[in-house]
């Protein structure tokens, strides 16, 4: 029975399930067996670190269980006090597990942590792929203002990393299937909205690529758990797909179900419009600089007036290849329109890669302008290569002209 116990304990950090168990197995020792038993779980989990982490009750009614026709409140006092969480750090939750083979659940507290740790993944990383694409989407489609978000240092090469109630990593925990989805998905956005979770909430969800929540399996069980584990959570989110299924439904904890991803950001979010048009970091934009000052070729008439250069100026410090949506929401429709009807101007796309998305964006400039150019700065100058031009404007295809900026004004 010792070795059940600290394989709940000392393997899967299950504490309070432990002790639940050393409970339900107490009574089935012979008299001279127990005395044995209770002095070393005693030493080793009552008074010792895991303690702290047993709640009241479950100290309480062992010590009870041993001393059945006594006052057991002196033997308490000398038990570790339960310490509760306070709070969740930026990109921390719960994760509640369910294993199928011993109809157990257990909970964990997951974090994203960039050091790659030399043990084996406890949870499938292609997920953290698939839900990235998945939020990425999610937040374009609610950026109210011009721009594009492309994930890159502040949630690409994270790795979710299971640890117990004190913080001290569970490395021989494997999880199987997808519940770990939803809760990951919303440390990945607390991540990029820069605000923790709530330390009261739980989450438990499989997810599609649309955002859809799907069913999971072993609700009661999980359930169980986090009221055994994880007293400071009173609310838990479950797929709607699972509403109407047969599970424990506890008075201490509030049961949720949820139909789209989207739904539950608005509730643990509210204000996540704000915070999408906000301060997230990595987000491109065009920026429409003008008055740029050419320097026309000598050939040309000194009679002809300098034309009005425009420049726009893609905005990020990304690396790698953007994703082709950004061709539907940075198209520059608006910015054309913004500058007016002067279809003599010097239009300059500048900072812009990969070639297929120059390609696209030229194709917005054709009969908008005299001349189309894009920037070279590759041989440390500075300068505008005609790439289309509209009559006899006095240059040609490949004319590599100088400029620089007098005044800039953000669009």
């Amino acid at each position: 029975m010792l070795n059940k116990l600290n394989r709940l304990i000392n393997k899967f950090r299950q504490y309070n399930s432990g002790f639940n168990f050393a409970i339900s197995e107490y009574q089935n020792k012979e008299a001279e067996e127990r005395v044995e038993f209770f002095l070393r779980i005693r030493d080793e989990y009552l008074i010792g670190n895991s303690g702290s982490r047993l709640k009241e009750e479950t100290k309480k009614d062992f010590l009870q269980m041993v001393y059945p026709s006594q006052d057991v409140t002196s033997e308490l006092r000398k038990c570790r006090n339960f310490s509760s969480i306070a709070s969740l750090e930026i990109g921390e939750t719960w994760i509640a597990t369910y294993s199928a083979d011993s109809k157990s659940g257990a909970v964990y507290r997951m974090k994203l942590c960039r050091e790659k740790l030399s043990a084996p993944s406890q949870l499938d990383r292609k997920s953290v792929s698939f839900l990235i694409r998945m939020i990425s989407e999610f937040i374009n489609d609610n950026i109210t203002d011009q721009k594009f978000f492309v994930p890159q240092q502040q949630i690409t090469g994270y790795e979710p990393v299971l640890f117990d109630a004190f913080d001290t990593y569970v490395d021989e925990i494997k999880v199987k299937g997808r519940s770990h989805e939803l809760p990951l998905a919303m440390s990945l956005l607390s991540l990029i909205f820069n605000r923790a979770l709530p330390v009261n909430v739980a989450f438990t969800g499989a997810l599609n690529e649309f955002g859809k929540i799907e069913r999971v399996s072993g609700l009661s069980e999980k359930i169980k758990a986090i009221i055994d584990e994880y007293p400071e959570v009173d609310t838990l989110f479950i797929p709607k797909r699972n509403e109407f299924d047969d599970f424990i439904r506890p008075i201490n904890i509030k049961i949720i179900a949820v139909d789209r991803f989207s739904d539950l950001v608005e509730i643990i979010f509210p204000d996540y419009k704000n915070l999408i048009d906000g301060n997230i970091k990595e987000k491109i934009y065009f920026e429409v600089l003008k008055n740029v000052e050419l320097t026309l070729p000598k050939h040309l008439p000194k009679t002809m007036d300098t034309p009005k250069a425009i420049l726009f100026t893609l905005k990020y410090s990304y690396n790698g290849e953007l994703g082709t949506e950004v061709m539907n929401k940075l198209d520059l429709v608006n910015e054309i329109g913004s500058i007016g009807k002067d279809d003599s101007a010097w239009l300059i796309l500048d900072n812009v890669r990969p070639n297929w998305y120059v390609s696209f964006l030229s194709s917005k400039f054709y009969n908008k302008c005299s001349v189309f150019a894009v920037t070279s700065k590759s041989d440390g100058f500075q300068h505008a290569v005609v790439v289309f031009k509209r009559g006899n404007v006095g240059v040609k295809h490949g004319d590599k002209i100088p400029y620089k900026l007098i005044e800039q004004t953000s669009s």
